[in-house]
Protein backbone atom coordinates (compact mmCIF):
# COMPACT_ATOMS: atom_id res chain seq x y z
CA UNK A 1 0.00 0.00 0.00
CA UNK A 2 1.32 3.41 -0.93
CA UNK A 3 0.57 6.15 1.56
CA UNK A 4 -0.50 9.60 0.48
CA UNK A 5 2.24 12.12 -0.22
CA UNK A 6 0.31 14.98 1.38
CA UNK A 7 1.23 15.09 5.08
CA UNK A 8 -2.30 16.17 6.10
CA UNK A 9 -3.93 13.24 4.28
CA UNK A 10 -1.30 10.85 5.59
CA UNK A 11 -2.09 11.89 9.15
CA UNK A 12 -5.68 10.66 8.74
CA UNK A 13 -4.51 7.39 7.23
CA UNK A 14 -2.11 6.81 10.11
CA UNK A 15 -4.86 7.75 12.56
CA UNK A 16 -7.20 5.19 10.99
CA UNK A 17 -4.62 2.42 11.39
CA UNK A 18 -4.57 3.04 15.15
CA UNK A 19 -8.04 1.59 15.90
CA UNK A 20 -7.17 -1.57 13.99
CA UNK A 21 -4.26 -2.26 16.33
CA UNK A 22 -6.33 -1.23 19.36
CA UNK A 23 -9.07 -3.70 18.50
CA UNK A 24 -6.43 -6.44 18.20
CA UNK A 25 -5.09 -5.59 21.66
CA UNK A 26 -1.83 -4.10 20.37
CA UNK A 27 -2.06 -0.85 22.31
CA UNK A 28 1.60 0.15 22.02
CA UNK A 29 1.49 -0.24 18.24
CA UNK A 30 -1.70 1.83 18.09
CA UNK A 31 -0.06 4.59 20.12
CA UNK A 32 2.86 4.64 17.68
CA UNK A 33 0.47 5.31 14.80
CA UNK A 34 -1.35 8.02 16.74
CA UNK A 35 1.97 9.71 17.51
CA UNK A 36 2.92 9.56 13.82
CA UNK A 37 -0.44 11.07 12.89
CA UNK A 38 0.06 13.91 15.37
CA UNK A 39 3.55 14.59 14.03
CA UNK A 40 2.01 15.28 10.63
CA UNK A 41 -1.12 17.04 11.88
CA UNK A 42 -1.03 18.39 15.42
CA UNK A 43 -4.68 19.47 15.15
CA UNK A 44 -6.10 15.97 15.22
CA UNK A 45 -8.22 15.74 18.38
CA UNK A 46 -9.41 12.23 17.48
CA UNK A 47 -5.87 10.93 17.86
CA UNK A 48 -5.43 12.63 21.23
CA UNK A 49 -8.75 11.24 22.44
CA UNK A 50 -7.94 7.70 21.30
CA UNK A 51 -4.53 7.90 22.97
CA UNK A 52 -6.18 8.97 26.22
CA UNK A 53 -8.67 6.10 26.00
CA UNK A 54 -5.84 3.59 25.52
CA UNK A 55 -3.84 5.02 28.43
CA UNK A 56 -6.91 4.93 30.66
CA UNK A 57 -7.73 1.34 29.65
CA UNK A 58 -4.16 0.14 30.19
CA UNK A 59 -3.99 1.91 33.55
CA UNK A 60 -7.19 0.19 34.69
CA UNK A 61 -5.89 -3.21 33.60
CA UNK A 62 -2.71 -2.95 35.72
CA UNK A 63 -3.09 -4.77 39.06
CA UNK A 64 -2.96 -2.42 42.04
CA UNK A 65 -0.80 -3.51 44.95
CA UNK A 66 -2.32 -1.82 48.01
CA UNK A 67 0.59 -2.78 50.29
CA UNK A 68 3.18 -1.23 47.98
CA UNK A 69 0.77 1.56 47.05
CA UNK A 70 1.80 1.22 43.45
CA UNK A 71 0.89 -0.49 40.22
CA UNK A 72 2.55 -3.79 39.32
CA UNK A 73 4.89 -3.55 36.34
CA UNK A 74 7.60 -5.65 34.77
CA UNK A 75 11.33 -4.85 34.94
CA UNK A 76 10.98 -2.29 32.12
CA UNK A 77 8.21 -0.45 33.94
CA UNK A 78 5.58 -1.71 31.52
CA UNK A 79 2.37 -3.28 32.82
Amino acid sequence: MRLEIDSYDRSYILHNIGPIHTSNGKHAKALEYYFQALERNSFLPQALNNMAVICHYVRLSIPWDPLARSYSTNEKGIP
